[in-house]
């Protein structure tokens, strides 16, 4: 088979779930777009169309016990990267557990050379009251 197309995590889920069987809007809702015309805009780029073929083709030579299995532990990796996100961005948590959250997120992070399928955005979100300058008391 050719060389893969790098696409950003997003769109590669987008292509997974149209190759998988969803409609292209239901597809772009599934990968976290908001908008309403995405789905309509991907389809039409050759990149995407020829990512999504190539998925066709490596599900029908893959027995359909093993596809399914792929599929699913994509939706799990998938699962566990939102889920830390999420934890590493909740106020509320312990400062330990969003630290710890982050740390995580950070190994999926791509090696010196590697190419990176998405990107994080890192959200300065840590109040003075958690870190208190000079003179201050914590809260």
């Amino acid at each position: 088979m050719g060389k893969q197309l790098r696409l950003s995590r997003q769109r590669e889920k987008f292509c997974r779930e149209v190759a998988g069987g969803k409609q292209p809007r239901q597809a772009a809702l599934l990968a976290g777009y908001k908008r309403q015309d995405t789905a309509e805009q991907l389809m039409r780029q050759a990149e995407i169309q020829k990512r999504i073929d190539s998925i066709q083709n490596e599900m029908r030579q893959l027995p359909r016990c093993q596809a399914e299995e792929s599929e699913n532990d994509q939706n799990v990796a998938d699962e566990i990267v939102g889920f830390l996100a999420e934890t590493m961005r909740e106020g509320d948590a312990d400062l330990r557990v969003r630290i710890k959250a982050a740390e995580l997120l950070s190994r999926q992070l791509p090696k010196s050379g590697e190419q990176t399928y998405g990107k994080v955005i890192i959200v300065d979100d840590i109040t003075e009251d958690i870190f208190p300058s000079e003179g201050q008391e914590k809260k």
